[in-house]
């Protein structure tokens, strides 16, 4: 689809929205994080289109529809289009033999998947009684003696649909003419539903399949095992449309040729080892003796060099400060920002937390508190250590959690600065001297 007039959403818009998504599921923040949202008139509503090289997504927004919508209502059409992309439906319907019923049969999968699995709220969607839903789709048909589920495939409504059609036509056809043509001229009464978003799509045919391998890759055990679960009966359909494939989850979700990988918080602990010395030295000891002294009269003892293992600490305590990027792309890494800190010994090291986007909020473990969700800003957090020093003192480590996305730093001691880069982020900022790790090299 090529749009001829085409902007931006504002920078600020689109991290609000990054930061709301995730409450729903990390894969939709993921997908709007490799998109880009355009507005255009070129479409009534909203769409979803890929690039042409199939790596990224273009979410569209007709401005007037946009503006029109609350903020709940822009989270679940956002939601709506990331399905159309989890359930490959592009490629799954592109050989659809009557495009209409294809529209309304996917969209109501999608609207009660996202009630039913997701969490949204039904009655907090404006005009939501509009959209394509079991009663206002089938009304009170039965199926096989039981009213329409609202947890089947796309596949099975579409059929159903289309048979709902021919047996219609096939009435219509066995009246008599007059009749039929007294039918056509009644006012239609039945509002008919109309579909969330534009579904151009399809037009393309285009197989999500590249684009959910690259997200599937990014997102943990835990989150691939929900999505398979919330995605109920959305790949167990019979009657499938020729030459359609079970498409994007199978690589969402089969971990079979994926290398087992660390934690990123070990490279953490591992780190800590440094400050702890292992020695195994000869200690005097008058505990035990040495087997040279065994003849001599019991009442008499001689000191015993005995190897013991004796762990000092190189000093008291270990400045360690934690930065987190609160820009949308590293929201998910939230609970192990903490879980990471955590795995410091307090006895041992001065732990402190902090949340940065063009300014340093402090946070606590105990609080588990994220501030911000602006710009980013690098620079800030030197001038923060600065401000900090005492007696010309620098933190022994810096850890930074961030998506590489912000503005140059050049740090007093950048060797004790430790970047993790977040998925799809960039290390174009980061000083030379630091060391980096990606964490799309780790669990």
């Amino acid at each position: 689809m090529n749009t001829t007039t085409s902007q931006a959403m504002p920078a600020n818009e689109w991290r609000d929205i990054c930061m709301e998504l995730q409450q729903f599921h990390a894969v939709f923040y993921k997908l709007w994080e490799i998109g880009k949202p355009l507005f255009t008139t070129d479409i009534s509503t909203a769409c979803v289109t890929f690039s042409k090289d199939g790596n990224y997504l273009n979410f569209l927004f007709n401005p007037d529809f946009w503006n029109s919508c609350t903020k709940y209502d822009k989270l679940f059409v956002i939601c709506h289009e990331c399905m159309h992309i989890i359930l490959n439906h592009g490629l799954r319907f592109k050989n659809a033999e009557d495009d209409r019923v294809a529209n309304v049969s996917m969209d109501v999968a999608i609207n009660h998947s996202l009630v039913n699995r997701f969490g949204f709220d039904r009655k907090s969607i404006t005009d939501s009684e509009n959209y394509c839903w079991i009663e206002t789709v089938f009304n009170k048909q039965k199926y096989n003696g039981q009213p329409v589920s609202d947890d089947e495939s796309s596949e099975f409504y579409y059929n159903l649909l289309l048979k709902n059609k021919a047996k219609n036509k096939k009435q219509n056809s066995n009246q008599p003419q007059d009749q039929a043509s007294a039918d056509d001229q009644k006012p239609t009464t039945t509002k008919e539903p109309q579909t969330v978003d534009s579904h151009e799509f399809r037009k393309d045919g285009n197989n999500s399949s590249k684009i959910m391998k690259k997200i599937g890759s990014s997102l943990s055990k835990e989150e691939k095992k929900d999505l398979a679960n919330k995605s109920g009966k959305q790949f167990q359909y019979g009657g499938q449309l020729a030459g359609i494939g079970v498409g994007s989850m199978e690589f969402l979700l089969d971990d079979s040729s994926t290398k087992i990988k660390r934690k990123w918080e070990s490279v953490i602990i591992n780190w800590t080892k440094k400050y702890l010395k292992e020695s195994d030295c000869d200690k005097e000891q008058w505990a035990r003796q040495h087997r040279r002294h065994q003849l001599l009269e019991p009442t008499m003892f001689l000191p015993s060099d005995m190897e013991i293992e004796d762990i000092n600490l190189v000093k008291d305590k270990i400045d360690v400060y934690f930065f987190m990027d609160t820009s949308g792309s590293c929201l998910y890494l939230k609970d192990r920002f903490f879980q990471a800190a955590r795995s410091l010994d307090p006895k041992r090291f001065n732990i402190r937390l902090f949340c940065f986007d063009t300014v340093v909020h402090e946070t606590t473990i105990e609080s588990r508190k994220i501030y911000g969700g602006g710009g980013t800003c690098f620079r800030i957090i030197e001038n923060f250590i600065q401000q900090q020093k005492k007696d010309g003192s620098y933190p022994d480590a810096v850890w930074v959690i961030t998506d590489g996305y912000g503005t140059n730093v050049s740090p007093e001691k950048p060797d004790r600065w430790y970047w993790f880069v977040s998925d799809f982020g960039t290390e174009h900022y980061i000083p030379q001297k630091s060391k980096r790790f990606l964490l799309k090299d780790f669990n």
